[in-house]
């Protein structure tokens, strides 16, 4: 994996970090979700007139990536509805690379023994950052049922977006179509289903979506472009880092519990970060 890899997918990874952390303290979290794609939809619009149709080929992938992506934020809103964001983060984000590691290798874009170390290293610090004792468990299996069933779609949209990038042409333009077209979708399902709640989310947090919008796009478009340059896998575990992030931000600023265990956690996961960028 070369240096610009990494440090894309590293920046990716902050940003990342940063809108989780928005749907997390909203009220009505399938709607902020749902403004943070809509607006990364907005940003991505001017790029539409720039950049060509996506090649045929890359049309499945795009429609199949919108419905993917509608029921990973209706998930992921469930999820940190009933669990802490230093728990439920690490297990979504991470289940998804792991499924990822798993199939590419029968599907023909299996990892070097390094790197694939490297993920299982990653995968495997990141769900130290989310175990608890039986006795903390106090809300139950809701919120891992929840995770699992988020990271499942992450593997989905990741090995999908893989490759309708590659397909498309040009990265770009799947990326852009991706974004308009999933935003008009996100558009339509909360005027049917949160009107009332679109109003007093935009009203609240406007600035606070908007930014988020950008992260997520920015994000995420980095992210696929990357998987022009590296396997998906690779990538996919790679980007896992915003874990760290994101339970930094929980014991930081949402005071949820951070002790030795998370520490070592992130420690391995740095580790397999190491793996990941030499292999």
């Amino acid at each position: 994996m070369t240096s610009l890899t990494l440090v894309l997918v590293l920046a990716a990874s902050f940003l990342h970090a940063g809108w989780n952390t928005l749907v997390k303290t909203a009220e009505d979290r399938f709607a902020a979700g749902s403004l943070v794609m809509i607006a990364g939809g907005l940003f991505a619009l001017p790029l539409m007139p720039a950049v060509p149709v996506p090649n045929a080929a890359a049309w499945s992938y795009l429609l199949a990536s919108i419905v993917i992506h509608v029921a990973y934020v209706a998930f992921l809103a469930k999820a940190y509805t009933a669990g802490d964001l230093g728990h439920v983060y690490p297990l979504a984000r991470e289940t998804g690379p792991l499924l990822l590691a798993l199939v590419s290798i029968p599907l023909g874009e299996g990892l070097a023994t390094v790197p694939l170390v490297g993920v299982f290293a990653v995968s495997l610090g990141v769900i130290s950052l989310a175990w608890r004792p039986l006795a903390q468990r106090h809300d139950g299996a809701r919120p891992v049922a929840y995770a699992l069933a988020t990271g499942v779609m992450i593997a989905a949209y990741s090995y999908v977006d893989g490759h309708g990038t590659r397909a498309a042409g040009e990265p770009l333009s799947y990326i852009t179509w991706m974004m308009v077209l999933g935003a008009i979708v996100f558009g339509a399902l909360l005027a049917v289903t949160r009107r009332d709640s679109i109003v007093a989310t935009v009203r609240r947090d406007v600035w606070k979506i908007l930014a988020s919008g950008l992260l997520a796009g920015g994000a995420y478009g980095v992210v696929l472009w990357t998987m022009t340059l590296a396997p998906i896998a690779a990538v996919a575990a790679l980007r896992e880092v915003s874990v760290v992030i994101a339970v930094l931000i929980g014991t930081i600023l949402l005071k949820e519990p951070f002790g030795w265990r998370r520490g070592g956690a992130a420690v391995l996961v740095a580790g397999g970060i190491v793996l990941l960028a030499t292999g």
